[in-house]
């Protein structure tokens, strides 16, 4: 409960500063490691090819955004619910781009002047078919150079990738031990929520069943339209359980992985497929801050800063209540007086004069001592400090050691710059 109207309530954040720090450093542990992933090998001849490749996935995971921002969620996931979780994936995109192509005419004279006669004949076989292209040629064939501007479908990101899973959504069996749990536990997996746009996009992708889909859409009818393929309806979630099975289905001799794609709520399976990936090992990689627990699901750094977090909630509003009371205007009038109906009234302002009747002492303001105003600046200074940790950059880097003294060198600003997190330390 609030002391008194218009007290404050401040969260102190130290949750977050704690669990920032611990994140952050982990996450410059990780990639300071050289390489970041290891490749073996059963072929000692291509041992040369595993370090090329080794080098390439270590620049990816320093350069590449989407595997640095997935890793970055994952490992704060970790620190501050007790487990981050990432899944391998394929990025692969593909977009309408512009581009320019040239070929050199031939000179009638040699064969390495038909060089890029033959590349354009090569390049669009069915040349004959298009009078465009027909054209292109003939003025190749006379010994002009060719430019042309076209629109193709070309990928722009084709690559692997990581997937960060939100601890909420995943489905494990709290009693799996870790990451080695999942190996043999009978399920696990996690739940996505896909548009009926993606869907149908998965289908097209030969990821999900057709039919299977279309078992799923009936259940959900059309847009407010009554057309299936208005942009209301396209954009309908639902939510499908992406998870690894070990089962032994028909016609198995021994219980295999299959991964499966099922909408728990409407109760239709999407898809059933052998386990996709030439490895042995669980397609999730769970990380982890504490290992002293049992189970899968373990707890955070939040659990352990619940009482210090309190504490410091309860001073911190002590200080700035005191502030407050301190240095607030506060009246004393006579008992249903003009003055007193006048606070009372809650409309009184220090621009407006207080009012009264008979005696000027009906009202009049209580005097504050101001013997605590160094104390004020102390606060100041201790929760700018506060906002540099909880941020994760400093207030120094003006090049002033102090805010209170305009004199005060900078000679600690770059040591704290060092504390910042580890993309921005790279950059500085």
């Amino acid at each position: 409960d609030y002391p008194y109207a218009g007290a404050f309530r401040v969260n102190y954040p130290l949750t977050k500063r704690k669990v920032r720090e611990i994140a952050n450093r982990i996450k410059q542990a990780y990639l300071d490691s050289d390489p970041v992933w290891g490749i073996d090998l059963d072929d000692p001849g291509l041992f040369e090819l595993a370090i090329k490749v080794e080098k390439a996935l270590d620049t990816a995971i320093d350069h590449e955004l989407d595997e640095e921002d997935d890793l970055s969620l994952a490992l704060f996931s970790a620190a501050h619910h007790g487990i981050g979780a990432l899944i391998p994936t394929w990025l692969y995109h593909e977009e309408r781009v512009r581009t320019l192509e040239s070929w050199e005419g031939w000179d009638g004279l040699t064969v390495e002047g038909m060089q890029g006669l033959i590349a354009f004949e090569a390049k669009y076989p069915n040349w004959r078919e298009e009078p465009e292209l027909v054209k292109l040629h003939a003025q190749l064939r006379n010994g002009q150079r060719v430019m042309r501007e076209i629109t193709a479908t070309l990928p722009v990101l084709n690559h692997p990738d990581f997937q960060f899973i939100e601890a909420k959504r995943l489905r494990v069996f709290p009693s799996v031990e870790g990451y080695e749990g999942l190996r043999t536990t009978p399920v696990y997996g996690f739940l996505t929520t896909y548009t009926r746009f993606q869907l149908e996009q998965l289908v097209e992708e030969d990821v999900i069943d057709a039919e299977a889909l279309g078992r799923l859409l009936p259940q959900a009818g059309a847009g407010a339209h009554g057309d299936a393929d208005d942009a209301q309806a396209q954009q309908e979630e639902f939510e499908v359980f992406q998870g690894t099975i070990r089962y032994r289905l028909p016609g198995d001799e021994q219980a295999s992985r299959y991964k499966v794609w099922y909408a728990p709520k409407e109760q239709v399976l999407l898809r059933c497929r052998f386990f996709p990936w030439w490895y042995y090992e669980a397609d999730l990689l769970p990380f982890y801050v504490r290992m002293e627990e049992p189970g899968f699901f373990k707890r955070g750094i939040a659990s352990d800063v619940v009482e210090e977090h309190t504490i410091l909630n309860v001073l911190l509003n002590l200080y700035l209540n005191g502030i407050d009371r301190a240095n607030s205007m506060e009246w004393k009038a006579k008992y249903r007086s003009l003055g007193y109906a006048y606070i009372m009234s809650k409309r009184w302002s220090p621009h407006i004069p207080a009012p009264w009747k008979d005696n000027p002492n009906e009202i009049e303001s209580m005097s504050k001592p101001l013997s605590h105003l160094g104390d004020i600046v102390t606060g100041l200074e201790l929760l700018r400090r506060q906002s540099d940790e909880a941020s994760g950059t400093s207030t120094l880097q003006s090049g002033r050691e102090s805010p209170t003294d305009p004199n005060a060198p900078g000679n600690k600003t770059m040591i704290l710059l060092q504390q910042v997190q580890p993309n921005e330390k790279d950059i500085l």
